[in-house]
């Protein structure tokens, strides 16, 4: 597939400049009548024109995971807010091929004039989330599924993958499932909570087509962060390609974490459990001297098998003693899964209580999050009268009343197509089928807006930022709204 066809213009080098220095072309004469930029980081502009929207917006989410920020139109024209260096060198190669300066970032500009937004609003200020409702994509049943995400082969393809637990991972292209990679025999199932855990595309795959796995293995027991490429020819996932990142001994055989996510400033974000067994036994989640009930912040742009990655100069325990300089915080139990709030960043995670208290926390450098001094906001180590000094709350917590039971973290919904849930973080349960709801801006009392599916493992993302419910043996839901 073509990369799409560009009728506007590209505009690098802000940084010294509007339309000065290093720009490969210019703007169209008398298209705008100023163009002032809209963020501070002057990076890059990009200006699209009309007839390949959608492809554009489809890539540019794939590229990084909900990458498009904002979205404006000005009659023909689209503005997009991307953050994908590597989108922008595969969208960009036949028109420029001479080469594309990359940079960090790439902003929106826009006219002065009034601009009416293409996407749905958010709802207005302090607005509850409304029901929505459950659609299956199709009549096929998956039956251990854990992960779906943007798999951006080409820009502007709606391709996403789909991960089951039990090895596989699936490329769905038109509503086509094809098995496109297959680790069965390198990952642990000995465990309920051992396997195929998460997949994340890479930030610059358009150019270096790079996954990135995490799975639990055996003989050690242990759990793998691992690199793998994707075939040039076709959507497959070459099994030979595998570089081993990092291997995390695992004592127990439950509380894995597992969830993959890149940061807007391109480092690789895991979520660990504590290690398993129950209550923490061996005190793992407070200690920082382990990564085990942690998220740990890493980078692998440059990995390679003499060094498989580096940690940023700014993680909160880097150079002190007895530390490990990859956790950005700490105090988690089990974040089973979590996920970076396109507008602003926030980094939204679910963490498994012990058996009385669930918990959702936004993730912030050097926080501890408290386990397993407490779970959610209650003591536990000791049962009462615990020292809550320097601890961070949670965003919300809730119990096990109506059959619910360990939560499964979503994310913040950005997408278009269900106003009832704009600016939300949806979240569900295991055990109840309930989806519930809370607005992202000033979380406050969730919102139960769905009874879905009972053994819910995961939410997935599609290239449109279109949320998706994963659950044991049964196909994939869509959220839509209620009159679709």
């Amino acid at each position: 597939m073509r990369p799409p066809r560009i009728v506007a213009a590209l505009v690098l080098g802000l940084a010294v400049g509007l339309l000065g220095g290093d720009a490969r072309a210019q703007v169209p004469s008398g298209t705008f009548a100023s163009i002032p930029t809209y963020s501070s980081s002057g990076q890059a502009a990009v200006v699209f024109g009309g007839g390949s929207v959608d492809q554009l917006k489809t890539a540019a989410r794939g590229a990084n995971a909900g990458g498009v920020w904002a979205q404006d139109r000005i009659g023909a024209f689209e503005l997009l807010v991307i953050d994908a260096p590597a989108f922008l060198e595969e969208a960009f190669r036949a028109r420029f091929p001479s080469g594309l300066a990359t940079s960090t970032a790439v902003t929106l500009i826009r006219a002065n004039s009034a601009i009416p937004p293409t996407t749905t609003p958010p709802p207005p200020a302090g607005a509850a989330p409304r029901p929505v409702a459950l659609e299956a994509t199709s009549e096929r049943t998956w039956q251990r599924p854990v992960e779906m995400g943007p798999y951006p082969i080409v820009a502007g393809n709606s391709t996403y993958f789909v991960l089951e637990q039990d090895g596989a991972v699936w490329a769905v292209e038109g509503g086509v499932p094809s098995r496109i990679l297959d680790i069965s025999d390198r990952i642990s199932r000995a465990s309920e909570e051992e396997g195929l855990l998460s997949m994340a595309v890479d930030p610059d795959f358009g150019r270096n087509r790079h996954v990135w796995i995490y799975y639990a293995a055996a003989n050690p027991r242990r759990t793998v962060l691992a690199r793998f490429t994707r075939n040039a020819s076709d959507l497959t996932i070459d099994r030979n390609s595998e570089l081993v990142v990092l291997e995390v001994p695992q004592p127990f055989g439950n509380h894995k974490g597992g969830a993959i996510r890149f940061g807007g400033d391109g480092m690789l974000y895991l979520g660990l459990g504590d290690g398993g067994s129950s209550g923490d036994p061996q005190g793992n989640g407070q200690s920082v001297g382990t990564l085990l009930g942690k998220i740990i912040r890493i980078d692998v742009r440059g990995a390679t098998t003499a060094q498989r990655y580096t940690v940023p100069a700014d993680n909160p325990f880097v150079g002190q003693s007895g530390a490990r300089g990859e956790i950005w915080a700490y105090g988690l139990r089990n974040p089973w899964r979590m996920a970076f709030d396109p507008v602003g960043g926030a980094l939204w995670a679910g963490d498994v209580g012990q058996g009385a208290v669930e918990e959702v926390d936004i993730v912030q450098r050097g926080a501890n999050y408290g386990w397993s001094v407490v779970e959610g906001g209650s003591c536990y180590k000791p049962a009462s009268g615990c020292d809550r000094t320097g601890l961070t709350s949670p965003v919300l917590t809730y119990d096990h009343a109506g059959g619910r039971c360990s939560i499964t973290g979503g994310y913040v919904y950005r997408g278009t197509k269900v106003p009832e849930i704009a600016g939300a973080y949806i979240y569900g349960d295991l055990c109840s089928g309930e989806i519930w709801a809370v607005r992202a801006d000033s979380p406050g009392t969730p919102v139960r807006i769905a009874s879905g599916p009972k053994s819910l493992t995961s939410f997935g993302i599609d290239p449109a930022g279109e949320l998706y419910v994963l659950a044991i043996g049964q196909p994939i839901r869509r959220l839509v709204s209620p009159a679709q």
